[in-house]
């Protein structure tokens, strides 16, 4: 369940931070009608950013399952024959 969780920041991470970096490139006054369009930026962008480092969680500890599949004799000898 926590994978998937992750999964999910990572992608609308990378979402959000796409959108921060096409909002700098297109201009924010174009698009959004507010006093601080910097602001607009850097605050997606760094939104963004922290959703990406909590999604790449997932690739740094294997799970529970994955070690039990890794350490399980009978998949290492179908693997060797």
């Amino acid at each position: 369940m926590r994978h998937k969780i992750q999964k999910v920041e990572l992608f609308i991470g990378v979402i959000i931070f796409l959108g921060g970096l096409l909002t700098y490139g297109l201009g924010v006054h174009r698009l959004l009608p507010v006093p601080r369009p910097d602001l607009v930026v850097y605050g997606t962008t760094l939104i963004g950013i922290i959703l990406i480092l909590m999604g790449c969680d997932i690739f740094s500890k294997p799970t529970k399952e994955i070690q039990i599949l890794e350490n399980d004799e009978r998949n290492i000898a179908i693997i060797n024959a």
